[in-house]
């Protein structure tokens, strides 16, 4: 046993210094291999994340753009025409959805890249939305004789106010999660 110990210790001394210059070689070009292999794996894990963090940026965007149309509908809104039933309920429907459906899909779109706990923040956004569309739709529906034309807007226009603040909290801390996740 010993033996056999002994000359595979004796054949490596003769390898280690008669071939130590092709076993140089040997080495140094499994080392350059091992670091091409290396380097791909590693640009290929940066193209993904940038990628990744390129369509991210583009569904918040979208997001971004979707929110800004419905907020400036609510805005632009001629409220006591709505209350005077000069605008139709369909003819509402017929802007509103849309805005909100949009509003809808990104933010599905945006469950893709963002954790449930930070997407809560754009659900929530939704759920005001929703909360602005049911206050139109009470005070459209209101026939109470008791309240006027100008008691329903304003009941609306504080629910759309109150709304409007909740999200642009809600915006500011989805703008600084966002800018905490490049940083």
């Amino acid at each position: 046993m010993y033996a056999i110990l002994i000359r595979t210790i004796l054949s490596l001394k003769e390898l280690l210094t008669d071939y130590w210059s092709q076993l140089t070689f040997l080495l140094l070009g499994l080392g350059i291999i091992i670091k091409i292999i290396l380097d791909f794996v590693s640009k290929k894990k940066e193209i993904n994340h940038s990628l990744f963090q390129e369509k991210k940026l583009q569904a918040v965007n979208n997001f971004f753009q979707h929110f800004s149309k419905i907020e400036q509908h609510w805005i632009e809104l001629p409220i006591f025409e709505v209350l005077r039933k000069e605008i139709k309920p369909k003819e509402l429907d017929d802007i509103e959805f849309p805005l909100i459906s949009n509003l809808k899909q990104s933010i599905l779109e945006l469950q893709i890249y963002f954790k449930a706990i930070e997407h809560r923040k754009f659900k929530k956004i939704l759920e005001n939305t929703f909360e602005v569309k049911k206050t139109l739709a009470d005070v459209y529906l209101n026939y109470s004789p008791d309240e006027k034309t100008v008691e329903r807007s304003n009941h609306f226009l504080l629910k759309r106010d109150q709304v409007s603040e909740k999200n642009q909290e809600l915006i500011k801390e989805i703008t600084k999660s966002i800018r905490n996740g490049f940083n």
